[in-house]
């Protein structure tokens, strides 16, 4: 009985003593990710620096650096997809951009491995699957989980906004934009596409209401006045639009965009002569605008006609 026991005790030595070991070696691994992680300058620092970081969880390491350890694994990750999706988002991709959202779907696929409630994760995902090429029902999945995830306004909202992106359906799109503006009334990026997705369907009056409520919002915002002054023309306000034209004009004096908007609202009321003014303008501050010279262009034929 006495030998039994000594056996024990000496096989709870040497478990304790491995485990010892292993969280030795699990904190050095951390040690030297946490310091690459200080260093890191580029992509591939990055990818060494979750490699460290795994290798530490393989290795073992007690609670709390293991939270630690998958904390840096999925911030680093975050981060470098963050970094290659923030050019895709921009409005002016690079000529790589597919290979740079595969990447970044498959850094932000890592990331809910290992934390399913990393909610920024879902939510990029959601906007790089609303890219051409992307997986409409994948990402809707992922906004649909970011708003789960969510508790604060502004997030809910944007993960709305994210997911009517990705919709078919214009009345869906109506559905979650509404209830986006419904979360946060201030969401300029919630309000804009509803007016866009009414502008769609023809219903100038509402896209009016809600470009009016996006130039409330912002004063600065020109491409909102532009839209704004658009829906009132199609309404045949065109004492309103041609005034918000002026203010859009006003502010951007040396753009050819507030020009080109006036031009095509004065050549809506037939108003050929002070259209032609702004469209001369116009092309003298952007000599390669390709609306105003088509839409002169349009006129002299129409003139010609005659």
């Amino acid at each position: 009985m006495r030998a039994l026991k000594v056996v024990l005790s000496l096989s709870m030595v040497f478990i304790t003593g491995s485990f010892l070991l292993a969280d030795e070696e699990g904190q050095t691994f951390l040690d030297q990710a946490t310091e690459a992680k200080l260093n890191a300058k580029n992509f591939q620092d990055l990818e060494e620096v979750v490699k460290l970081a795994e290798k530490a969880v393989e290795a073992g390491l007690d609670d709390g650096g293991r939270e630690f350890a998958i904390q840096l694994i999925t911030s680093t990750l975050y981060q470098r997809a963050e970094q290659l999706s923030n050019p895709l988002l921009s409005g002016r991709p690079p000529q790589q951009w597919v290979e740079m959202r595969r990447l970044a779907l498959s850094d932000l696929g890592r990331i809910t491995k290992y934390d399913a409630a990393f909610a920024d994760a879902h939510l990029l995902m959601a906007r790089l699957h609303a890219l051409p090429g992307g997986t409409r029902k994948a990402g809707v999945e992922s906004a649909s989980k970011a708003l789960e995830l969510y508790e604060d306004a502004e997030p809910k909202a944007n993960a709305l906004v994210a997911r009517a992106a990705l919709r078919e359906d214009a009345n869906e799109k109506i559905a979650d934009l509404s209830e986006a503006i419904k979360v946060d009334d201030d969401n300029s990026a919630a309000i804009t596409a509803r007016a866009a997705v009414y502008s769609q369907q023809g219903n100038f009056e509402k896209a009016a209401e809600d470009f009016r409520r996006v130039v409330e919002l912002d004063g600065d915002d020109v491409l909102a006045m532009a839209a704004l002054a658009e829906a009132l023309a199609q309404q045949e306000e065109f004492g309103q639009a041609i005034e918000i034209a002026n203010q859009a004009v006003e502010k951007q004096p040396n753009a050819s965009a507030g020009y080109e908007l006036r031009a095509r609202i004065h050549v809506m009321q037939n108003n050929i002569e002070e259209g032609r003014k702004d469209l001369d303008k116009a092309i003298e501050i952007n000599p390669k605008s390709e609306g105003a010279l088509l839409l002169r262009a349009n006129i002299a034929l129409a003139e010609n006609r005659l």
